[in-house]
């Protein structure tokens, strides 16, 4: 089978513009791990997010003078949002105060950790995770959690509010 001259031109530009569009329009996403560790009777937040992305919605949302994040001062920044805009409360509703351990690029990821010393794992949490929606049109933002053997997911996105996971 031969194609054309006129079929072959045609199919060339349809492949050469798909893989535009899809990078044009690639979904921004942020993935966080909650896991409880029995061994140091601690529950574990890492906040992962493209190092790009993160940095162009800081910098649009003037948060940052520029998107790059290999500054501490912006990491910093960063991990400062991420703060304010990710929480945790128990299922009767009380605040869980997170501490901020810090933040580091490896690769294209860019981390996020904070950390919380429990007695014994929680029952279930409510989640609040506005990472990203509020100025940037499309995020979503994913959250793993496990309490148990057994994980959880969360997904936000739109106006979502607080959500409730059970262990």
């Amino acid at each position: 089978m031969s194609l054309s001259r006129r079929e072959l031109c045609g199919s060339v530009v349809a492949l050469g513009l798909f893989p535009l569009s899809a990078y044009a329009h690639r979904q921004r996403r942020s993935h966080t791990d909650i896991i409880w560790h029995p061994e140091s009777a601690t529950l574990d937040i890492t906040h992962s997010f493209h190092v790009h992305e993160a940095a162009t919605a800081l910098a649009d949302m003037g948060l940052i003078s520029h998107p790059d994040l290999t500054r501490l001062k912006h990491r910093a920044r960063l991990a400062l949002y991420v703060d304010t805009h990710f929480s945790l409360q128990t299922l009767d509703e009380m605040p869980l105060a997170l501490e901020l351990v810090g933040a580091e690029i490896e690769g294209h990821t860019v981390y996020v950790y904070q950390q919380l010393a429990l007695e014994k794992p929680p029952s279930g949490l409510q989640i609040s995770c506005n990472l990203f929606r509020p100025g940037i049109a499309g995020q979503v933002n994913a959250v793993d959690i496990r309490l148990t053997s057994t994980v959880r997911s969360l997904e936000f996105s739109g106006e979502d509010g607080v959500k409730k996971v059970l262990a």
